[in-house]
């Protein structure tokens, strides 16, 4: 693997001349992270629209994914996974979309995920909040930047080390680009751990976006990929070339520690 120039990379800078190639390596490293013989300190999840994040017949379901890596990380034969589950604090039908009027179509909020949790057997001592309680950039609504930020400092908090990062397949690149530049900001590291869930509907129509438009989920590659140059130039996202920085340091046998 080319790697080389990847290696001397510092935080919010790139080494990668070809940000298209650093993106190949980027798309490649998100994929087979399960973490099968490592127990992460948690699982961070950002927040979620309607339809988008549920278990059905054809959907594995983010939430159904999480439980399954605690239950992976605290029963015999403790295969891997994490210790606690992280999830957004703030209310269902916050205000979301345009002009901040409440969205029902919008996430659910913690009370709607810890209950579905804690159906999933996940404890409540293992479901950790982060709270948004600051407003987005916009002064109407939290976004992936602000959940990212809002985790970091519980991470920081906590003195966590590692964190599976588990999000809907489209929007993975995304929320990876997001943290990376979070903690680059905030001067912290994680070992992170993309994962999605094993099975999903590309041609289901889920909403997405804060919950302003439903689309098939393979139309919202698309609208992931007009939206991440404009976020990286108000510097909310790391460079392709940074993430892949990131994920090869982190990534690597070097990093892994075995379970204990």
């Amino acid at each position: 693997m080319e790697s080389d120039q990847y290696r001397s990379a510092t935080p919010g800078e790139t080494t990668c001349r070809d940000e298209l190639k650093a993106l190949f390596y980027c798309a490649s490293l998100l994929l087979g992270n399960w973490p099968k013989n490592f127990i992460a300190d948690c699982v961070f999840i950002p927040g979620l629209a309607v339809d988008n994040w549920q278990e059905d017949e054809d959907d594995d379901g983010i939430l159904s994914t999480a439980a399954a890596l605690y239950q992976q990380a605290t029963n015999a034969p403790f295969r891997g996974g994490a210790r606690t589950v992280v999830i957004p604090r703030y209310v269902g039908s916050m205000p979301q979309g345009r002009g901040g009027v409440p969205s029902p179509t919008g996430y659910p909020g913690g009370a709607v995920w810890t209950a579905e949790l804690r159906r999933l057997d996940v404890p409540a001592d293992a479901i950790v909040f982060y709270s948004c309680d600051d407003v987005g950039p916009d002064g109407k609504s939290w976004n992936t930047r602000t959940e990212a930020d809002a985790f970091v400092g519980v991470a920081r908090a906590r003195d966590w080390t590692s964190a599976v990062v588990l999000a809907t397949p489209f929007h993975l690149l995304r929320v990876l680009c997001t943290i990376v530049q979070a903690l680059s900001d905030a001067r912290y590291r994680l070992r992170l751990f993309p994962v999605t869930p094993r099975s999903v509907s590309w041609t289901k129509a889920v909403y997405h976006s804060q919950g302003v438009e439903r689309l098939p989920r393979f139309e919202h590659i698309g609208r992931e990929r007009e939206r991440m140059p404009r976020y990286r130039e108000q510097g909310s996202l790391c460079s392709f070339g940074h993430l892949a920085t990131y994920l090869l340091k982190t990534l690597g046998d070097d990093a892994l520690a075995p379970v204990r």
